[in-house]
Order: structure tokens, then C-alpha cells, then sequence
């Protein structure tokens, strides 16, 4: 299976190398991954921005404000949910970012 996975990555990084973007394997697994990192942390930064903006408050005060028998409503509720998983995200790959470790 490992070797399979190998063969895999090799042939998905092939592309760039042949187009010359990258000069080897490790160059072109190192990039991509850390532009993919970069992409992910980026998209749930806006995410989190566009409900601290449209809430103007942070995550922590929204929901004390929605707790049951004050001003939740099911969109609130829903985009708690939202903004949570959004936050979770950020730590997740803000987590991959900080732990990614090349050979080389």
C-alpha cells in the first residue's frame, strides 16, 4: 500500500514537474501542501470575519446572546454552527501548519 501511495503522489506531482515549476519531488510536495494550508487557513479566516462583521461581536459573545429564551432564532442557530465549525477549521489547520515538518 505504501508503495502504491508512492506511485500515487508521483504521478500527481509529475505535471509541475515536467512544466518545470518545480525542481524535484520534495520541492514540489513541500509547496503544494503548504499553498493548500495556506488556502484552507485563509478561506476560514474570511469565514470568521464575515460573522464577527455581520454580528459585530466575536464568537463568544454571539453565543451567550442566543442561548436559549433570548434572541436565538434557527438562522442564529444555524450560523452558530457555522461560525463554530469555521473556528474549528482554523485551529485545525492553523495546528497542520505549525506541525509540518520537510525532509530535506
Amino acid at each position: 500500500m505504501k508503495d502504491n501511495l508512492i506511485i500515487e503522489l508521483r504521478a500527481i506531482i509529475r505535471p509541475f514537474l515536467e512544466a518545470g515549476i518545480y525542481k524535484n519531488e520534495e520541492d514540489a510536495l513541500e509547496n503544494i501542501l503548504e499553498d493548500l494550508v495556506e488556502v484552507k487557513i485563509n478561506r476560514y479566516k474570511e469565514e470568521v470575519k464575515k460573522f464577527e462583521s455581520k454580528y459585530k461581536t466575536n464568537f463568544s459573545s454571539f453565543i451567550k446572546e442566543i442561548k436559549p429564551g433570548k434572541h436565538g432564532t434557527i438562522e442564529k442557530e444555524n450560523e452558530w454552527m457555522e461560525w463554530e465549525a469555521a473556528i474549528n477549521m482554523l485551529e485545525a489547520w492553523t495546528k497542520v501548519k505549525k506541525s509540518l515538518v520537510y525532509a530535506g
